[in-house]
């Protein structure tokens, strides 16, 4: 399977739209909280103790977060340090996110639809259909492959839905191929002896 992501603005209206934003600086903080309570507690990065170090003073900090979108912050802070820890980096700073972002699960959102996606909105425990007008090739992608969960955000002041789509891999026509060794010190050589690195 490829995955092909189309980004989506999203039709919200000012109520629901109010709600998304403080929602989405809620979880930015949160998550900017979650990395420096890791990072200074120099704890293991396993799940039940990154729970157990930040949910409830996450919940307590930010009451407007579900528990399931505190977990999310918690989970990316937990990877982001994760990252950084085996890719060796030394000095590095502590991760901190600028961007309005959150991506969704099952929990978090109900359906997406050609004609929008339902979230929970300014009415408190009630999913509503935010509408979306879908350019016609992601319209394609929403009727006709799965889509896979979303991401919310906000740049210039709009919300957009990154959607990913489950694409099948289009099978290969010629029987010929090349392989390349990305571990050679040379990408190749020619009958010359002329080598290209």
């Amino acid at each position: 399977m490829i995955v092909q992501t189309y980004n989506i603005p999203l039709l919200m209206d000012d109520a629901n739209a109010t709600h998304w934003y403080d929602i989405l600086v809620c979880a930015r903080d949160a998550y900017n909280k979650c990395t420096r309570i890791l990072y200074e507690s120099k704890v293991s990065l396993s799940l039940k103790k990154v729970h157990e170090l930040c949910y409830n003073t996450i919940r307590a900090e930010f009451p407007l977060l579900s528990s399931q979108m505190v977990i999310k912050c918690e989970q990316a802070a937990a990877s982001a340090l994760k990252s950084i820890k085996s890719n060796k980096h030394r000095n590095a700073d502590i991760p901190q996110r600028k961007a309005l972002t959150m991506t969704l699960d099952k929990r978090l959102y109900g359906l997406i639809t050609p004609e929008g996606i339902t979230l929970t909105g300014a009415q408190k425990h009630k999913r509503s259909l935010i509408p979306f007008n879908p350019y016609p090739k992601a319209m394609e992608m929403l009727t006709t492959y799965k889509a896979c969960d979303p991401t919310i955000f906000y740049r210039n002041g709009q919300f957009f839905l990154s959607i990913p789509f489950e694409v099948p891999e289009k099978p290969v026509q010629s029987d010929e191929c090349i392989g390349v060794d990305l571990g050679a010190r040379m990408l190749f050589v020619t009958s010359e002896g002329k080598a290209f690195r």
